[in-house]
């Protein structure tokens, strides 16, 4: 049942809030499942990896990989202005306990009663400046993206051609051609646009997946949304590839 081709490694995936992460995170769960492996999710530093883990999804990229033996890996990555178009959307209804919790910053009220408090502008405006001051953020700037045992994936790239993007994520976790095959019918099961259009209008708005197609953040952000992305996330955004120095005035019309 081993789908390994030869040693076996610990597999590790770095992910980021809405950077696809429950989309991965379905497909690996599956993949686990289908051949008795343990996969532990973690969502802070102190919540390390058992012993006898073998796939480690870190929600937040925590973990440096360097403190890891034998490791194999994966890392997703997203265009930070989609990323606050689909954090707006989803933070207006999630149940995490972070967004509930009332705040002195918020004038007493959640950031969730925040952004449901104010119009579509302001609140994309919120957005831009919460997701600027995050762990995630903090650690894609420092993040290494040289380190050949990490496979560096793009959201985008998923999006347009799923079977070769993860053909590609599961050769380089070192998995044979025929749990290859079997990890790939398990990706069209779990594909994001499958998933996402099962939901029935009504509750489309509140699901976790919505339809998930980048470049949204085109018709949903306005010029002002766009210069304090600049402003906030402009660096990193052309650090990742999204844009370059030259062309931010045409990325933003």
């Amino acid at each position: 049942m081993s789908p390994f081709l030869n040693e076996k490694k610990l597999i590790y995936h770095a992910a980021h809030h809405k950077m696809g992460t429950v989309w991965l995170m379905r497909v690996l769960e599956s993949v686990a499942n289908k051949f008795g492996l343990k996969m532990t999710k973690s969502n802070s530093r102190k919540e390390l990896a058992a012993d006898d883990t073998d796939i480690l999804f870190a929600n937040h990229s925590q973990f440096e990989p360097d403190s890891m033996e034998n490791l194999v890996g994966s890392h997703m990555i997203r265009d930070l202005r989609d990323v606050v178009v689909s954090g707006y959307h989803y933070h207006l209804w999630t149940n995490e306990s972070w967004a509930r919790e009332t705040s002195d910053q918020f004038g007493g009220k959640s950031y969730q009663e925040l952004l449901q408090s104010e119009d579509k502008e302001s609140g994309l405006a919120h957005e831009i400046r919460r997701l600027a001051s995050t762990f995630d953020i903090r650690i894609l700037r420092k993040w290494d993206f040289s380190d050949a045992r990490i496979c560096e994936l793009r959201y985008e790239n998923l999006w347009a051609d799923e079977t070769k993007e993860f053909h590609r994520l599961f050769q380089h976790y070192g998995f044979h051609e025929v749990a290859i095959l079997k990890c790939l019918k398990i990706v069209q099961q779990q594909s994001f646009k499958i998933v996402s259009k099962s939901a029935t209008a009504p509750k489309q708005q509140k699901m976790h997946l919505r339809s998930g197609m980048p470049g949204q953040w085109k018709s949903e952000l306005t010029n002002s949304h766009c210069e304090l992305v600049k402003a906030e996330l402009g660096d990193l955004i052309i650090k990742l590839g999204y844009a370059s120095n030259n062309d931010w005035q045409s990325e933003f019309q």
